[in-house]
């Protein structure tokens, strides 16, 4: 089991918040594939040790937030 220096985990999670903040600027059909690029990253750092399964289900979390308020926002937008 490899494990990774703190500089490099730092990278690789502001790599992965970048990629949480365009799952709110994406266009409304590519929410979804956003939200799963975001888990398959998040997966990825798991299984190479970077992250441990409880930070990457906290990921797949914040995915998901993400995601459900980019949709109410898009649906907001629509209704004004």
């Amino acid at each position: 089991m490899s494990t990774t220096t703190t500089a490099p985990k730092a990278t690789f999670l502001n790599i992965l918040r970048i990629k949480l903040t365009k799952i709110g600027r994406t266009e409304r059909r590519y929410i979804d594939r956003a939200e799963e690029n975001v888990r398959a990253y998040a997966e990825a750092l798991a299984d190479a040790n970077i992250i441990t399964d409880d930070e990457r289900d906290e990921l797949y979390d914040k995915a998901k937030d993400a995601a459900e308020a980019a949709v109410r926002a898009f649906k907001d937008a629509e209704q004004a």
